[in-house]
């Protein structure tokens, strides 16, 4: 359905919750290896706006979910990179597993920079080392240098393949000489084959680690097709911020993984400000037949949207396997949304924001069955001082935060599509070692691409609107249907959990999700989730992981309409039309159209579906206003159009039918 239509748009509905008073912040990305550090600025501001927070509960929530201790670490911060997959499946065998930092407390020996596993043969619902936390093993024993933030992948010998008893887990992280600080390259551990059985002393094939110039941090790890495997890593500050695009194979006579240098991405990126360049860490990912993929970071580039984080994506080209020239993403090209965002002023009604948006920090990456992008992250107004070092790339988190999914639409034109409204932002761990951690963002999909699962975390204000921080988190979710565009209730899965409600710390899936059933009706989806315990809120201390086993879905959930922003500012930018208005949309049993004219005119108002057909149609000559209805109660739901035909030509707007 994606590629069918090249003309529509849609007005996304403001928040209407009235506040007289707030305190926003600006919240503020600096580069510092090893992770991205923030730093807030808070002012206090009057609204004369009015149209504040949206703060509701979402359509469905559970009673409770299923937990399972299934690993801890001596501290929070080889977990608190957002762009780390530390768990990885395999459909077929109903595998699942959690790679994580030592915690020498727990196994009584090794040191934070050994890596340890934790597998799971039956979808997650039991573990091989249950409740202690202590997981497999060391699997870098030898310890050349030590591994940080851990990506995983699990992946069978090409050459055998398919059978539990080939199994191997990838590993692939940072790596640090503790002795000067510094980081070094990347670390590459396999071990198997037999990760289910050998417990106690899992056999390593590989331990290597690689040196690169410059201060190297692996970020997201990822298979193309059968035992092909495909990473990126961030190289902060020198040479020129440099993006590494890894590729590796199974070599079964060494045996491991054989990574080499594939592409090195050298952004243009735009350092007017500051002389530094702003971007976030990369990811990579594939759609389901391998041709088309993608690398991708939010940052600044020379030229389009300056001093705000955009999408900026690099393509694969499958003929000659290379990524080519990186390209912004406009998100401000929504007037709908820009209109919005400057519609908040201060008490002497000086704008609060410029108008245009910026995206927050965090950010994930997957790419769907037709071979698009998807990228998950806040969307939310940027400050108003662009020009200064002060205010560049920041955000306000008090002001009409929303998720979305920037992708494109069934027009092929990219788009957003609303995923929900925002309503916290950030949640400060106070101890020595402070870490600030913003809202995690996390996209999975089914092998066939078909499906898109998001999965976030915000915490409910009722009652106390005023309160920006995500400081009592619940798990978020819901999924979208690639092939007929539509999208499932949003689901708070630990909104009535006695155990996890406002609790649910640092949110992470895994890429794609485990699924039963071919057809819909029928065919069910589970999503990879774990959470994190924090003691004390101090992330220098031991942080417990928790694995949730019953995040699931049905396909006949995503049964409602998906909301998009649209590019166009509408009919009235095309014709000779002074105002215009249809509602309610969606609509149920009538939908009522008004126009006014900037002069006389014949006009014609028509009812379309996707395929084109005219369902209904009116005709009115020399009017200038128009009030007409019609009656849609006998339609099919779904998406259709309304064209609106002048002498100066046709537009439409899209209409949704429930």
């Amino acid at each position: 359905m994606k590629h069918l239509l090249t003309v529509m748009a849609v007005v996304l509905a403001a928040c209407t919750t009235t506040m007289a008073q707030t305190v926003v912040k600006n919240v503020k990305l600096v580069s510092a290896p090893p992770r991205i550090m923030a730093e807030e600025l808070t002012s206090p501001l009057m609204l004369k706006q009015g149209n504040g927070f949206v703060s509701h509960l979402p359509e469905f929530s559970t009673d409770a979910v299923t937990s399972q201790k299934i690993g801890s670490s001596a501290n929070y911060f080889g977990y608190a990179n957002n762009g780390q997959k530390q768990s990885y499946l395999i459909n077929d065998l109903d595998a699942v597993e959690f790679v994580f930092r030592n915690n020498p407390a727990v196994t009584g020996g090794g040191n934070t920079g050994h890596v340890r596993y934790n597998i799971s043969s039956d979808r997650g619902v039991n573990w091989a080392v249950p409740t202690t936390g202590a997981g497999i093993g060391n699997i870098n024993p030898t310890q050349t240098l030590q591994l940080r933030y851990p990506n995983s992948f699990l992946f069978t010998n090409p050459a055998i393949g398919g059978t539990a008893a080939d199994v191997r887990l990838g590993v692939s992280g940072a790596a640090l000489d503790v002795t000067t600080g510094t980081w070094k390259g990347y670390a590459q551990v396999v071990v198997g084959p037999n990760v289910f059985t050998n417990i106690l002393t899992p056999v390593v094939e590989q331990e290597d680690y690689v040196l690169l110039q410059g201060p190297v941090v692996v970020q997201h790890v990822t298979e193309r097709v059968l035992g092909e495997f495909w990473a990126t890593a961030a190289c902060i500050g020198t040479p020129n911020d440099t993006i590494y695009v890894l590729r590796g194979s199974y070599n079964a006579a060494l045996p491991g993984v054989v990574w080499a240098i594939h592409d090195r991405l050298f952004p243009n990126w735009n350092v007017v400000v500051d002389s530094a360049a702003h971007w976030t860490m990369p990811k990579i990912e594939f759609s389901p037949n391998g041709l088309e993929g993608y690398v991708a970071v939010l940052g600044d580039l020379v030229g389009g949207q300056d001093s705000a984080y955009v999408p900026i994506l690099w393509n694969y080209n499958n003929s000659t396997t290379h990524f080519g020239a990186g390209y912004e993403v406009n998100i401000n090209q929504f007037p709908q949304l820009n209109a919005y965002i400057s519609s908040f002023t201060d008490t002497l009604g000086v704008p609060f924001s410029n108008g245009t948006p910026t995206c927050a920090f965090n950010f994930d990456l997957s790419v769907d069955y037709e071979g698009d992008a998807h990228i998950l992250c806040i969307v939310a107004p940027a400050s108003s001082g662009m020009a200064s070092l002060q205010t560049a790339y920041s955000l306000s988190s008090g002001f009409a935060m929303q998720v979305m999914d920037i992708t494109k639409d069934f027009t092929g034109s990219w788009n957003m599509i609303h995923i929900w409204d925002q309503v916290t932002f950030r949640e400060d761990l106070v101890s020595a070692s402070p870490v600030s951690l913003d809202p995690p963002m996390h996209l999975a999909r089914t092998q066939d691409g078909k499906f898109i699962f998001y999965s976030w975390s915000d915490t409910d204000t009722t009652g106390n609107p005023a309160n920006h921080a995500n400081d009592a988190p619940n798990l978020k979710g819901r999924f979208y249907d690639v092939q007929d565009d539509s999208i499932s209730a949003v689901t708070d899965w630990t909104y009535n959990d006695a155990v996890w409600v406002a609790n649910a710390q640092g949110v992470k899936t895994a890429g794609r999700v485990f699924e039963s059933g071919s057809g819909c009706p029928g065919r069910t989806f589970n999503v990879p989730t774990t959470v994190c315990e924090i003691p004390g809120s101090d992330p220098a201390t031991i942080t417990d992981f928790y694995y949730f086993s019953d995040i699931n879905y049905s396909c006949e959930d995503a049964n409602l309409a998906t909301r998009y922003f649209h590019s166009q500012v509408g009919i009235e930018q095309h014709l000779n039309v002074q105002a215009f208005k249809a509602y309610p949309n969606p609509a149920t049993h009538t939908l009522t159209v008004e126009i006014a004219l900037t002069k006389a005119d014949d006009i014609e108002i028509a009812l379309v579906n996707l395929a084109g057909q005219t369902l209904m149609r009116k005709n009115l000559s020399n009017v200038v206003k128009v009030n007409e209805s019609f009656k849609v109660n006998t339609l099919s739901k779904g998406i259709y159009l309304l064209t609106v035909s002048t002498s100066q030509g046709t537009a439409a707007d899209k209409i949704v039918i429930e």
